[in-house]
């Protein structure tokens, strides 16, 4: 390789030379940073030739940031550091165009990273923590269908008509609450 070469602000295959820098050989490598963010460095010929490959997790496929998956993405308008939360992507191809100001992504079962289309569904103005009742019944009925027969010993078709057939739900063995209109005295309280 020819010696003195200066590779500062050249570009190869998206990765850019930053500055030169020493090994612990006192040999002349490249810091370079990769279009996701990542630094590193690289000897002078692996510059040249082109061996770029960043050895980011970002370029493996998903990554995970509290607890919604990631997805390389550089140019899209949300990116961060070439990374854009999956389910925003999902929801985009969806309706065909990009998310615009109040607009946002729910996930219907609460699971950040459970991105599948219907599972995901499109809110306007500011979403309230938490999900919907009806969301989470529908899918803790689906996780039991789904997982119930595996138990040994067990007839799901008995457990569901069990669940029918209960009419005010799980507390029914509890006794029956009255309201009184009395406040309870201080003499009450003491005992």
């Amino acid at each position: 390789m020819p010696k003195g070469v200066d590779l500062t602000g050249t570009e190869k295959g998206g990765m850019k030379v930053l500055a030169p820098t020493k090994d612990k050989n006192n040999r002349t490598i490249w810091l370079c940073r990769c279009p996701c963010g990542a630094l590193m460095t690289r000897r002078t010929d692996q510059v040249l030739r082109g061996h770029t490959t960043c050895r980011s997790s970002v370029h493996k496929g998903l990554t995970y940031k509290d607890g919604y998956a990631l997805k390389w993405a550089p140019t899209h308008p949300r990116a961060h550091r070439g990374r854009v939360r999956e389910h925003i992507l999902t929801v985009e191809e969806q309706i065909g165009r990009l998310l615009v100001k109040g607009e946002n992504v729910h996930h219907k079962n609460g699971i950040r990273d459970d991105n599948r289309p219907e599972n995901l569904e499109l809110w306007v103005s500011h979403q309230p923590n938490g999900q919907r009742p009806m969301d989470m019944i529908a899918h803790a009925f689906a996780t039991l269908k789904q997982y119930l027969p595996l138990l040994k010993g067990k007839d799901y078709a008995s457990q569901e008509e069990e669940t029918r057939n209960c009419d005010s739900g799980r507390y029914t063995n509890l006794p029956p609450t009255t309201r009184s209109s009395k406040r309870p005295s201080r003499d009450d309280k003491i005992r």
